[in-house]
């Protein structure tokens, strides 16, 4: 489980850093939505993991 764990807390920081370099970049919210409905659903996955 702590591999689970691992990957996905790793991945919903990759996630994170992409939506950080498109903002500092000017791309507009409606842009990212996709990236941030993928982050979501990873924070979720995660949660059920760990609770």
């Amino acid at each position: 489980m702590a591999a689970v764990v691992t990957a996905l807390l790793e991945e919903i920081d990759e996630r994170r850093r992409r939506v950080y370099a498109l903002t500092a970049a000017g791309v507009q919210p409606a842009g990212m939505r996709e990236l941030k409905e993928e982050l979501h659903s990873l924070r979720k996955e995660l949660a059920l993991a760990v609770g």
